[in-house]
This record gives C-alpha cells, structure tokens and sequence, in this order.
C-alpha cells in the first residue's frame, strides 16, 4: 500500500511538473532590441528611417512601403509631384515584413494614400523558402485591412509583382497572387489595384530587358519612369 501511495505522488509530480512546462511554453515571450533586431533583420533599417525624423512625423503625404525596389527608388519624391510622397521601402522585405512595421511606418504619418509594393521577395523560387501566390494573396488582404482598420477611409494602392528573368520560373505563382489580389481590391472599398505586369513586358510576354538592370530584378531608370506614369495616373484618379 505504502509503494501504492507512493508511486501515486510520483505519477502527480510528473504531470505537474509537465503542466508548468506546457504552461511556460504558452507565455508570450518579451523580446530585448537586440533579440528583436536578430528576429527581424530590417529592424537596423526600420530604426534608421525612424531616427530621420527625431519624433516629428510629418502628415498628409502618400506613404510608399514595399521592398528593395522601392527603397532604391531614389527620385521616388520628385517623380511623384505634385503629390508628396514619403519613401520607406526597406532591405529585400516581404509583405510580412510590412505588415510587422505598420504601426511605426505608416500609422503614424497619418498618409493621405498608402502604396505598397511587396510580393516578389515571397514567391522567389528557392527551394524551402518561396511562398505561393495564394499565401501572398492573403497576407496582403491582411496588410490591407490593418491599414484600414488603423487609418479608416484611407486608400490603400498594391503595385502588382512584376514579371522579372531572375524569377521567372516563378512567374506563374506570382501572377496568381496579382490576380487574387486584383480581384479583391475590385470588390472591396479604398482598395485599389495598380497594374505594372503588363508595362514590363516585350511583344513575346518576357520581361524586357530594357525595364531592368543587370540584375535582371530591379527597374533601372527606364523602369522606374513607367513606374511613375503608371503608379502616378492611378493615384490622381482617386486623390485628385
């Protein structure tokens, strides 16, 4: 009887002990700015665009979020006149990454118009680490509603993946998502679709060459200046 018991609060201690275990496992984990920093890699990048305002956010510009090729867009501002636009595209994000920094690269500006272009970091044909274009799909359905639900009224612009040669095996993916995405914004109000896919292309349907640098991924400056006619057309449609 007494190795009975005894065996009883051996067995209780051992479910215990695996309680607390489950239990901690579950407990929201507070991160420092250094784990945080190496949790997300834009977070350097992020902090820096933040840094450049010192606390002063300006108001009323139309926010630009998305990737490398909008961070390189160096004449972004001036190619977007007469509206202001505000740069903060950052490293070779995905629309997760977006999504992450809403509240501190675009809620706060208070943006007359928010665009974004993300898309192409996801689905990007390595092997273990490329999305589908339905999974791009729905996060940037998530990025939008975010964006509305913080800034209700507020036009949110997704800038459709381009088709590029360094990913083209891909292409079929990520002309999925444009046209999930596409069909969305068609439906839903203060979302709107920017269609650049079908201006990047040559007469056989590639992406010409002249549109992009040597990389065969990002726009060079004949790139960019379709960009700003088409982009720019969409917002005066809408803001003007």
């Amino acid at each position: 009887m007494k190795w009975t018991k005894r065996w009883i609060s051996i067995c209780v201690c051992v479910i215990a002990v695996g309680f607390i275990a489950v239990f901690h496992s579950w407990t929201p984990v507070v991160y420092s700015t250094y784990e945080a920093a190496k949790l997300n890699p834009w977070e350097k990048e992020v902090r820096r665009i933040e840094a450049g305002y010192a606390g002063h956010y300006p108001h009323g510009a139309v926010v630009f979020i998305g990737s490398s090729s909008i961070r390189a867009w160096r004449t972004l501002e001036s190619d977007m006149s007469p509206f202001k636009a505000i740069n903060h595209g950052f490293g070779g994000s995905g629309i997760r990454d977006a999504i992450h920094y809403i509240d501190r690269l675009v809620t706060p500006f208070h943006p007359t118009a928010v665009v974004c272009f993300t898309g192409t970091n996801d689905i990007n044909g390595i092997p273990g680490k490329t999305r589908t274009g339905r999974e791009v799909y729905k996060d940037t359905v998530i990025f939008i509603e975010q964006v509305q639900r913080s800034l209700p009224g507020i036009p949110v612009f997704y800038v459709s993946i381009t088709p590029t040669e360094l990913r083209w095996k891909v292409w079929d993916e990520a002309r999925m998502a444009n046209k999930l995405i596409r069909t969305y914004c068609d439906k839903h109000k203060d979302a709107y679709y920017i269609d650049l896919a079908g201006r990047m292309v040559n007469a056989q349907g590639r992406p010409d060459a002249k549109y992009y640098k040597k990389d065969r991924l990002h726009p060079n400056e004949a790139g960019y200046k379709v960009w700003t006619e088409v982009i720019k057309k969409a917002l005066a449609e809408k803001l003007m």
